[in-house]
């Protein structure tokens, strides 16, 4: 090609033309901050992504029931109803106490909507008792439009719940709607129905029954009546007759009949109260203030779906300050808790901060290495990259949020090296003497193909995390979406506007430093080019001042060239280098990787814990509320306490309380959760289960440590009770575990009413006609509803006797009206008093009971797992009870053998992407090696930081492994293209290596001090120090091992398929044989495989299978013909001759086949000794197993020392010679074959 040709070549094309005209390229720069800005601005923002779970909620109310009645008369009902329907992956439901509730978990590819149309027309057929309420049907999203709750309560002693409840009506009524408050509920709130006791001895004396006093409330209550339009002079007027009554005051003067002509007021035979629809009594706590122990009501605040939720949450906090100035809110303090607003202005101050603080460390970083000009250049990249994701975002419908940020910050130390990449070498171009276009231009078409690919790599390993299943797999995927337009944006900007700013930003040098090594790099064409720019440049000399860079870099380059040189020159440290990451990882995966452990999400150091406290069965609630009084003082005693809130419902305490933040507190969460352990230690004595937690992060996971014990449908109720509370004791015996419960606790049991059908009979009456009377003597009647201020409040009627409670002698002792007229209930029956449980959980339509429990700290979950199923082994089990696995690892399983696939298929993508490009198998197998020493530098990093393994591990490794192979793509590529101008192998990849030190240097510490930041926050701390980790210690095996692979790339294809490929297709062709031997067995039951004399037979036909292999191979070879593995692997390994003497057949049945039989005889008398001793098959199949790898291992790194280190260039040329492959002649022995193969 001419020199005219070559530059007009070098100046066209897609990427050149943002050079030439530059102009343009500066006005897309300024289209991007305008268009990144506006959208920056206007992209809403959330502290969690909008999410369609894929969940659908089924709730039914069924008043009085049981949790056994709920189970059997609507849950399972449900259950049975909806389990065909197309779309559904799992069923899940609860019964307690008069409600039924059922998740149904969608398929990810079902739409949500038609499966909830699906669902909600199946449960309308359902036949349900006839006082259930119609089963509800939600689906359920992440989507809300919640500010924050305020709670008030109660400074004056003297102010009871009523009062507060009032005050939080009138907070309601006063701002709801205004501004950007859209919605406010009084959570748990004012909502009451009206209670009439009727005194039923005075009922009985004036001889009517309970049902005339609710017709005569209905019946003067809500009558109002139109008459009609009707004209007075000149004007019409509406009539109408007012018969509703509106307060309690009136309610009371209702007149009630009571014989003829009398008539009596209902204040006279009956007591009215309010009663609170929810039982839940609040008590919160505010440090600030002094205040320990207060009766507090709650209110959620909603925004309007139009308002920005940082704005909304200023605006209505001004109007909430305003209104409580009031007079009528004195002695009434608040405190907010779940303030969005403030979490989310928090992240973001936060994503400022590291934003600001990594550009400038980015900044400093790259310009040790290159210059300040140079790193400001590379620098601008990120903003304008972040510019164009923030478009890209708010277009398609996304908003920020904490995973958004979080994957922006992740592209902060990733995206940059793309930019340095291309400004270094431009850089280093205009050193050697380029005019600034033409090393721009040089740079970037140097570099492109590595660039792209890299980021391809890169990008390919998030795809997967797109479609993970559950919940969680729906969170995650917002993290790909990010990162795959971030690091696009970043490579466009890198090559098409970084460049341009180059450009326009160098001045042409009047100094060229000459460079032998790196000028014998370019081609004829380039060399010319060079010489026309150099012009009347001079040359630096040695006298000329060097910068302090290169007084730095230069003699850490030229001891770096030093060493690798070394190493390419020795075959024997070339194998030490390669060796080293293959030991390193298996002492990794041996002894490193069982002491780490698995948490699926581990909780870390915040500002909120947990506490529960449940009481012991029949505790009434006036004793847990005297009890929690003791608590809240405890509560006080915290030094670190902000505020809490606790809750009592049933027998439960509920607590959560805040800290103060990380940096403004001496001691951890941890260690204030292990102080309030020991200060609430005594209530354990007490018969209190005390739980107390750090806050986990992301989305619930469930318990570390679990099992299910499942009943089928023949199983006993009480067996299952009773061996889910064998397995809780046993779990809560292990040292590490915490808060051990069951999704079944004891409640305080049940009374089961017996009637005598035969006394009925006598009477004339049935259980049917008992029944309702029974039920109105212990809940009365509904009689109509009044409207108060806020909101319509229902009318009972009831007797008196029990609304204090009632005992079952009491019950027993009431008349009932019948038709057959008063009855004594203990006349015509009796009670019996059964134990039961606060709530029945099923599964797969199968009733289950989860028992869990959470890790202390430094205790890892996999022992403590192993104990439970060994207990659970062992453990006699009634008929039709079994147990499962369970645990937080169980319940993720899909979503952690996704993130498994996800690995796989991300090592399959890179892999063909870098075929794609090298077109070759062996060099992408040279870069994928250094995913080795990134795994191994993961877990050292969790190890020295003290994470588990974890979900953000393998999701940091997912990424590591995307990140650790672009810095040997760039080697690889640069040593090929040397390959390519006539240098030696080994001078190809040591120029390479050379040229690249500075570049990977500075790329991996502005990736590592980038992701610094992240560690801080305890949910993302793991990902950032996998990666940091990872990607430090792959770097320096990118450094030395992959040259030392490079240079032997032709001896690892030879050595693939002489040791690897030729043993494996010895055992896989017997061992293809036995499986399918056995799978057979297992289709007919055939029943001696399983056995020991089974193992026997198996390795018996494993041996004859492989001795007729190589008797086959043998006659073939001695008739001088190639046999199947000759065929097979284009090679003839043995022999150079067509014949074989008998002693060479000898050596080979004894030395090179035995070595494979030899192991599994061992094996086989092992797992005889073993069986006579023991009976455990399993020992001999470990023997054997054992053995054959040890023998294996040996062959293998006798083969390959014994290779590697064959010496003499003739001997290489003849083996290659033999396989067919030609070689390229060069007078240096280290000649490389011409095609990759």
């Amino acid at each position: 090609m001419s020199l005219s040709g070559y530059n007009k070549k070098l100046t066209s094309g897609f990427f050149a033309f943002w050079l030439t005209q530059w102009r343009t390229t500066f006005l897309v720069l300024i289209l991007i901050v305008l268009i990144g800005t506006f959208a920056a601005i206007r992209i809403p923002k959330e502290s969690n992504p909008d999410v369609n779970f894929g969940m659908v909620l089924i709730t039914t109310v069924y008043p009085g029931a049981s949790s056994q009645d709920i189970d059997s008369l609507i849950t399972e009902k449900v259950e049975n109803q909806i389990k065909n329907i197309d779309g559904i992956d799992k069923i899940t439901s609860t019964s307690v106490d008069s409600v039924s509730s059922t998740t149904v978990m969608l398929k990810n590819d079902a739409d949500a909507d038609t499966v909830t149309s699906e669902i909600q027309d199946s449960v309308r057929q359902l036949s349900l008792p006839k006082d259930a309420n119609d089963p509800v049907v939600k689906k359920i999203t992440s989507k809300n439009n919640s500010l924050f709750n305020l709670v008030l309560y109660s400074k004056n002693q003297n102010f009871n719940v009523d009062y507060l409840k009032e005050r939080a009506g009138m907070l309601e009524n006063a701002l709801e709607g205004k501004g950007a408050i859209d919605q406010i509920t009084v959570t748990d709130g004012d909502k009451y129905d009206i209670e009439i006791l009727v005194d039923q001895a005075k009922l009985e004396s004036l001889g009517i029954p309970l049902s005339q006093v609710a017709s005569s409330i209905q019946a003067f209550n809500n009558s109002n009546q139109p008459l009609g339009t009707h004209k007075i002079g000149e004007r019409e007027y509406a009539f109408r007759i007012d018969g509703e009554v509106r307060s309690i005051v009136e309610l009371k003067q209702l007149p009630i009949s009571v014989a003829a002509g009398k008539v009596t007021t209902l204040e006279n035979i009956a007591s009215i109260k309010k009663v609170y629809a929810d039982t839940t009594d609040l008590t919160v706590g505010n440090k600030a203030q002094g205040d320990i122990g207060k009766v507090a009501v709650d209110i959620m605040f909603e925004k309007k779906s139009s308002s920005s939720i940082l704005s909304a949450a200023v605006e209505a906090k001004k109007r909430i300050e305003e209104e409580m100035k009031k007079q009528i809110y004195h002695d009434i303090g608040y405190f907010y808790t779940n303030d969005l607003g403030e979490y989310i202005s928090e992240d973001y101050s936060d994503l400022a901060v590291n934003m600001v603080s990594t550009l400038a460390i980015v900044f400093v970083i790259v310009s040790m290495f290159v210059g300040g000009m140079e790193s400001f250049i590379a620098t601008v990249s990120i903003p304008l990259a972040f510019f164009i994701t923030f478009f890209v975002l708010n277009f398609f419908g996304y908003t920020m949020n904490f995973l958004t940020n979080f994957s922006l910050i992740i592209c902060l130390g990733i995206a940059v090296d793309t930019a340095t990449v291309v400004v270094q070498g431009a850089s280093e171009f205009i050193k050697l003497g380029y005019k600034p276009l033409n090393a721009a231009l040089l740079s970037v078409k140097t570099y492109k193909n590595s660039l792209i690919s890299g980021t391809a790599t890169t990008v390919v390993v998030f795809f997967p995390l797109m479609s993970l299943p559950g919940v969680m797999g729906k969170f995650l995927a917002y993290i790909p979406i990010t990162i795959f337009v971030t690091l696009l944006a970043s490579l466009f900007i890198s090559l098409t506007i970084t460049p341009a700013l180059f450009f326009k930003s160098s001045r042409e040098k009047k100094l060229f430093t000459p460079n032998p090594d790196a000028e014998l790099t370019l081609t004829e064409d380039e060399k010319f080019i060079l010489a026309q720019d150099r012009g009347d440049k001079v040359e630096k000399t040695e006298s000329s001042q060097r910068s302090w860079r290169d007084k730095i870099f230069d003699p850490l380059n030229a001891r770096y060239d030093k060493h690798l040189g070394t190493i390419l020159q020795s075959a024997g440290k070339r194998v030490i280098v390669v060796i080293i990451p293959l030991v390193v990882t298996i002492f990794t995966m041996w002894l490193v990787s069982p002491q780490l452990g698995f948490i699926m999400m581990p909780a870390s150091d915040n500002e909120y814990l947990t506490i529960s406290l449940t009481a012991k069965v029949g505790l009434t609630k006036e004793a847990i509320k005297e009890k929690s009084q003791e608590i809240h003082q405890i509560f006080g005693t915290i030094p670190e306490l902000v505020n809490y809130t606790s809750t009592i419902k049933g027998n439960k305490i509920d607590v959560l309380l805040r800290i103060s933040k990380k940096g403004e507190r001496k001691r951890s969460s941890f260690e204030v959760e292990k102080d309030l352990v020991s200060k609430l230690d005594h209530l354990v004595m007490q018969g209190f289960q005390v739980a107390v937690a750090t806050r986990g992060n992301g989305p619930a996971t469930g318990k570390e440590i679990g099992i299910k014990i499942i009943a089928d449908g023949n199983a006993s109720f009480d067996n299952l009770s009773k061996v889910s509370r064998d397995f809780k004791h046993f779990l809560a015996s292990i040292p590490g575990t915490k808060n051990v419960s069951s999704s079944s606790e004891e409640s305080a049991g049940q009374f089961l009413f017996e009637l005598d059908d035969q006394k009925l009979a006598l009477l004339g009456l049935t259980p049917q006609s008992i029944g309702p009377s029974l039920y109105l003597a212990l809940n009365g009647l509904e009689a109509g509803s009044i409207k108060g201020e806020y909101d319509t409040h229902k009318i009972r009627v009831k007797y008196d006797d029990f609304s204090g409670g009632i005992s079952p002698e009491q019950l027993m002792n009431t008349s009932i009206i019948t038709p057959a007229g008063k009855v004594l209930l203990g006349n015509i029956g009796s009670y019996v008093f059964k134990p039961s449980t606060d709530a029945i959980t099923r599964e797969k339509n199968q009733i289950t009971i989860s028992i869990g429990a959470n890790l202390e700290n430094g205790y890892k979950a996999e022992p403590i797992n192993a104990k439970l199923t060994e207990y659970a082994g062992k453990y006699q089990f009634p008929a039709g009870i079994s147990s499962s696995a369970g645990g937080e690892t169980e319940e993720n399983s899909d979503l952690l053998l996704s993130l498994l696939s996800a690995l796989i298929f991300s090592l399959i993508a890179i892999f063909a992407i870098l075929v794609l490009q090298f077109n070759s198998y062996t060099q992408p197998t040279i870069i994928s090696y250094s995913i080795l020493m990134g795994f191994v530098g993961g877990s050292f990093g969790m190890l020295l930081t003290g994470h588990p393994y974890s979900l953000m591990f393998m999701i940091g490794f997912i990424a590591l492994v995307g990140i650790v192979v672009n810095n040997a793509i760039i080697l690889i590529d640069s040593a090929n293209e040397n390959m390519k101008l006539g240098h030696t192998r080994a001078d190809a990849i040591r120029e390479s290596a050379r040229s690249r030190l500075r570049p990977i240097l500075s790329t991996t510490l502005t990736t590592v001090i980038g992701l610094a930041t992240l560690t801080s926050d305890g949910f993302f701390a793991p990902l950032a120090y996998t990666i940091m980790f990872g990607l430090s210690i792959a770097t320096v095996m990118t450094l030395f091992a992959i040259p030392a692979l490079y240079q032997d790339e032709y001896k690892l294809r030879l050595l693939i398929k002489r040791v690897l490929l030729k043993p494996l297709l010895m055992i896989g062709v017997p061992g293809g044989l036995l499986g399918m031997v056995y799978l057979i067995c297992l289709l007919f039951g055939i029943p001696f495989i399983g056995t020991v004399y089974g193992n026997a037979a198996a390795i018996a036909l494993f041996a004859s299978g492989m001795l007729f292999l190589i008797g086959a191979e043998l006659v073939k070879n001695c008739r001088g013909e190639q046999g199947w593995r000759q065929h097979i692997l284009g090679m003839i390994p043995y022999s150079l001759s067509g014949e074989i003497r008998p002693r060479q057949i000898i050596k080979r049945i004894l030395i090179k086949f035995g070595v494979f039989l030899l192991p599994l005889i061992l094996g086989l008398l092992t797992g005889g000794l073993a069986s006579l001793v023991s009976g455990n098959v399993f020992v001999s199949q470990t023997a054997s197993t054992v053995m054959t790898i040890v023998a294996y291992l040996f062959y293998l790194v006798g083969n390959l020392y014994s290779f590697w280190t064959s010496p003499g260039h003739q001997f290489l040329h003849d083996r290659f010679t033999q396989i067919g492959f030609r070689l390229k002649k060069h007078e240096d022995q280290d000649s490389e074959p011409v095609h990759n193969q």
